[in-house]
């Protein structure tokens, strides 16, 4: 394949970054509809048709297919059940990309992961850039709120599980390289910095489990002992580099009284929160809707209708809104991406990330409203892309 040629394939994920955002959202009779990914999914379908290869399916794309068209096809149904239609077309419409990925990734055979990882992170980072000069420099705060400001931005929570999928990335990234000084050293950071100035408790959290967990088990595996000594290298630059940035951001009084808060937070348990307080009446509320609409939900996305609220959980989210009856394929769902999760063997650095990553994003579900968003997927759908190309890395 032609330069020209790889180049048409990697564009797309030069604008990785902005697919979960309102860029180009329009309002049609009350249709939300997100125009720029539907540019992007038709991208990657002119590319699909012009380059595609032989089509190979594994087991686990086939899998993964059933259970995902069989919960859109519920979601589909629920829509007879909804209030509010047009945010229910929303949902869905979203939930179609993911496939149109698959797809894309699917017809090319030959498509490295780590180039594909490797633009989205460059890209995603220049666009961090830009989100924490403006926050810094011309709102001067230190900390990243999207309410402050009416560019297209994602709100605070899905900023939070798009760093933390990227900072995965970003991370084994850096490692895969072997030296200390990379441009890759330079994407991880600027993401630490935009993840520590979201002030999200469960990013944090989520970030510091997942990659001591990972860390962790490279270290004990690593047979390889330039390896093992790579990573104790990355853990102490890591270290240093985090050091200094908390003393610098310290010094701005707003990050002090803000960190001071997520501290205290997790002290007290939480429980004295005015958010967390918020959260337990949203999913008392979710249930108790549930209770009365077990079988067929009340409609996809249609909690907010009711509530004028989320619940911050995808899982109780979904049981709510389409019931058992679709709850079964999406649990099923996470359960064979966790599985694929547990029982892959990475074979690079690389898949290392896109491992932590996908155990990352099933993890913040529990913390987020983000079912029918593609950051979710894309580890899992690189993972088995990734399998299918060598078809001998599983445990």
């Amino acid at each position: 394949m032609g330069r020209k040629s790889g180049f048409y394939i990697l564009l797309p994920f030069i604008f990785f970054p902005l697919l979960s955002t309102d860029l180009l959202r329009i309002n049609i009779g009350g249709l939300k509809i997100p125009m720029f990914n539907i540019l992007i999914a038709t991208i990657l379908l002119l590319n699909t048709m012009r380059f595609r290869g032989r089509l190979k399916v594994s087991n686990a794309e086939l899998r993964f297919v059933f259970l995902f068209v069989v919960f859109i096809l519920v979601c589909v149904s629920s829509l007879f059940f909804s209030e509010n239609i047009q945010s229910g077309v929303g949902y869905i419409v979203k939930l179609l990309f993911v496939l149109v990925f698959l797809l894309y990734l699917k017809s090319f055979n030959e498509l490295s992961v780590e180039y594909l990882v490797g633009v989205a992170v460059i890209a995603s980072a220049i666009l961090m850039c830009f989100i924490i000069y403006k926050y810094l420099f011309v709102f001067n705060v230190s900390y990243i709120s999207p309410t402050l400001s009416a560019a297209s931005e994602v709100g605070k929570n899905q900023l939070s599980l798009y760093l933390t999928v990227v900072t995965s990335f970003a991370f084994w990234l850096w490692i895969s390289k072997e030296k200390v000084l990379s441009v890759y050293l330079v994407c991880f950071l600027i993401h630490v910095v935009a993840l520590l100035l979201v002030f999200s408790k469960a990013s944090m959290l989520i970030i510091l489990l997942s990659t001591s967990l990972i860390f962790c088990r490279e270290i004990l595996q690593a047979k390889n002992r330039q390896y093992k000594s790579n990573l104790i290298t990355v853990l102490v630059t890591v270290s240093i580099f985090l050091g200094i940035g908390l003393v610098v951001l310290l010094g701005r009084g707003d990050f002090y009284e803000n960190l001071q808060e997520n501290v205290n937070w997790f002290v007290d348990g939480g429980d004295n929160s005015s958010s967390t307080v918020l959260r337990k009446y949203y999913i008392s509320r979710a249930l108790d809707m549930f209770y009365e609409h077990p079988v067929f939900g009340i409609g996809v996305n249609n909690f907010a209708y009711y509530i004028n609220g989320a619940t911050h959980n995808s899982y109780i989210q979904i049981l709510v809104e389409v019931g058992v009856i679709g709850f079964i394929p999406f649990i099923a769902l996470v359960i064979l991406m966790l599985r694929y999760c547990f029982i892959y063997k990475p074979c690079s650095a690389v898949e290392v990330g896109v491992q932590q990553a996908l155990l990352s994003a099933i993890l913040y579900l529990l913390f987020i409203n983000a079912s029918n968003t593609f950051i979710v997927y894309m580890p899992f759908l690189l993972m088995v892309h990734e399998c299918r190309v060598r078809r001998s890395n599983y445990v």
